[in-house]
């Protein structure tokens, strides 16, 4: 069992535009951890927040913007906490190690900025699983996926920016597994929710290149 650090609460935020499925891989998140994280949720509809009411505070952010760049957009800015609590970005398809609460409280014990964990899949120059305390939030000025995207890319410009600040420790070659079961590594099966991604893929390509020329005073912004 990993050493437990200072009771930091620890915040999920979780976009989603499939409540039913958020909630079987909610429940394996909320199993799994030693203490209960809170939780807040943005969802594209009412019809999808109806679906979520006994959650409490789930946002709906509308359905014009497809992607979750939008809603974790809006999570950011609407996020409260303390400086020393930790924010998870989560998505329905990542499944955390066993005390995985515990391994995060010590991972940030005597450190304030964000980190990036084994997802065992992705090793490149990308946050798939954005986690940072909330102290690093505010210095990204609440941005953690910067609007301008719609599914893709976000993470490659939060990893720039978090790289760039010096507020990034990469774990992923000695921290536990937090899986992503996507369907691009066969781990699931892409379903409709996935299909517009992969049709704003070059729209996604285009903002990044065009973003990475920016300084970061203006990406953040």
């Amino acid at each position: 069992m990993w050493r437990q650090g200072s009771m930091k609460k620890i915040i999920l935020l979780w976009p989603t535009a499939r409540p039913q499925v958020m909630r079987q891989t909610h429940l394996i998140w909320h199993n799994r951890a030693v203490v209960k994280p809170d939780i807040l949720i943005a969802v594209n509809t009412p019809e999808q927040q109806s679906q979520l009411l006994d959650f409490g505070n789930v946002l709906v952010v509308g359905d014009n913007r497809k992607g979750p760049a939008y809603p974790t957009f809006v999570l950011g800015k609407e996020v409260n906490a303390k400086h020393g609590d930790i924010l998870i970005l989560v998505s329905d398809d990542f499944y955390p190690p066993d005390h995985w609460d515990e391994y995060l409280r010590s991972a940030f014990e005597s450190y304030s900025g964000s980190i990036l964990v084994n997802d065992g899949h992705q090793f490149g120059g990308c946050m798939t699983i954005p986690i940072m305390d909330y102290a690093c939030l505010l210095k990204l000025n609440r941005i953690i996926y910067h609007s301008d995207y719609n599914w893709q890319y976000a993470d490659t410009e939060l990893f720039l920016n978090l790289s760039e600040m010096g507020l990034l420790r990469d774990l992923r070659l000695t921290s536990p597994v937090f899986e992503h079961r996507h369907w691009a590594n066969g781990k699931r099966v892409l379903d409709e929710v996935d299909v517009p991604g992969a049709r704003m893929r070059d729209y996604d390509i285009l903002t990044w290149e065009r973003r990475s020329k920016l300084s970061l005073i203006e990406r953040l912004k």
